[in-house]
């Protein structure tokens, strides 16, 4: 998960939000969402077959924290991040992933990896384990907090593994081409075949990404983005996805106190062309995008989805989801999702559409701020794609209840017919794996 996506939530009720960021012009809401709209019908309803919860098991050595702060599925695969510096000796334990593959009686786990260097002397807090991306038989894990001997702390690491006849092996540090202090490398991975993408720092220290082709442990930069925010205001690169030769980034530039703050972005398109990547445009000024999905055939992107949790589309903070499909050279809006539950929840900062998943014709939201009552319990939404329309298939809660702010859905995942979701702040920590089918 991108860290900044849960610090922003957990700061909304903290924030005022000045209207211009709250209440700019937005499309249509989908009709399928209002009341006593007709629902298209559906090729195959939808129902949970199963459901699993995942939970760090103990180390003596370095207690797991955060479990689940992020996620990556795969086929039959995924991993799980505990990066957290809240547990271990001196509060200095430098993060876990931990790996579980699907067998015949649900997921076992079958790996809990660690980096190399953890123990060699100046790694302090490694963060290992906040962002994660599979391709293949490789993961990608992020460590943000890595500390390079030669130029300083927090200057940031990919680790990149391999798995072979043995399991997961560590076959490569994927450094910055340029180490700084505080730069903060690995807050966020996306890897599609030869293309490799990796965030650097956040919104909030102008946050840049690096474009890195290449294969196994082998990769060169070819690009480097920067969003610098407009004069007087702070901001950067916030979130970005790859699909094919296609990429998608989101910007967010903040004004203002954190009292009183002002929040602006927008949702940047490039397109991978001999060797370069070159811009193609953007969508419309009103789309703020605090995580984006792109999917598509092959290796066209031909849909993307923009999750902004801070849009004020079925009242005040109540999210959205936006859906484009791409048409000819540019994107046309296909949808608009608001929130089911944006009259019921007890808080309007419910945080829908702070995370979101696509693949095929499924589409998986969060919103790890909904309740009921004052606990931020978290709530996610299944999507299935139905004549033309999105519909909402289902909704997904967490069996155990950890308190106050279990964060449910604060990332979300969706692989053919298997979701992941996670609650970092629940109770022990957890990730939920849902097995979806007909009814």
């Amino acid at each position: 998960m991108n860290t900044f996506r849960m610090t922003l939530l957990r700061a909304v009720p903290s924030l005022v939000l000045l209207a211009a960021a709250c209440t700019a012009p937005t499309p249509p809401v989908t009709p399928s969402l209002q009341t006593g709209d007709p629902q298209p019908p559906l090729p195959q309803p939808l129902r949970v077959l199963s459901e699993e919860r995942l939970g760090a098991k103990p180390d003596p050595r370095y207690p797991p924290a955060d479990f689940g702060k992020a996620i990556a599925l795969g086929d039959g695969i995924l991993a799980v991040g505990a990066p957290s510096i809240s547990g271990g000796p001196d509060f200095s334990a430098p993060g876990s992933v931990y790996v579980y593959r699907r067998g015949a009686d649900g997921w076992v786990e079958e790996a809990q990896l660690t980096a190399s260097d953890q123990d060699d002397g100046f790694q302090y807090a490694q963060g290992f384990g906040a962002a994660l991306a599979f391709h293949d038989n490789f993961l990608f894990v992020g460590a943000p907090s890595a500390d390079n001997p030669q130029v300083g702390d927090n200057t940031g690491a990919v680790y990149i593994f391999e798995y072979g006849p043995d399991g997961w092996d560590e076959i490569a540090i994927l450094n910055s081409p340029e180490p700084a202090v505080d730069a903060e490398f690995g807050t966020h991975l996306e890897v599609y075949g030869e293309h490799l993408g990796v965030l650097e720092g956040n919104p909030y220290q102008e946050g840049r990404l690096r474009l890195f082709q290449g294969q196994g442990s082998d990769w060169h930069q070819t690009a480097l983005i920067e969003a610098p925010a407009f004069e007087g205001e702070r901001g950067g690169i916030a979130t970005f996805d790859l699909y094919g030769d296609t990429l998608a980034l989101g910007t967010l530039s903040f004004q203002g106190s954190e009292a009183m703050t002002s929040i602006s972005g927008k949702v940047l398109l490039y397109r991978f062309d001999s060797g370069t990547w070159i811009a193609t445009g953007g969508l419309p000024p009103d789309v703020i995008g605090f995580q984006l999905a792109l999917d598509g055939r092959g290796r066209t992107a031909d849909r993307l989805a923009v999750a902004s949790q801070l849009s004020s589309l079925n009242g005040f903070m109540s999210g959205a989801v936006y859906i484009f499909d791409r048409s000819g050279d540019g994107w046309r809006l296909e949808e608009t999702l608001g929130s089911p539950d944006a009259g019921s929840s007890f808080y309007w900062g419910s945080g829908y559409g702070g995370t979101v998943a696509l693949h095929g014709d499924l589409l998986l939201a969060g919103g790890p701020g909904y309740s009921e009552d004052t606990n931020w319990d978290g709530v996610a939404y299944l999507y299935q794609f139905s004549d033309g329309r999105w519909v909402d298939q289902l909704r997904l809660n967490h069996s155990e209840d950890g308190g106050f702010g279990d964060f449910f859905g604060s990332d979300v995942e969706v692989f053919e017919d298997t979701l992941l979701v996670s609650a970092p702040n629940e109770f022990g920590d957890a990730v939920y794996v849902f097995e979806v089918g007909a009814r």
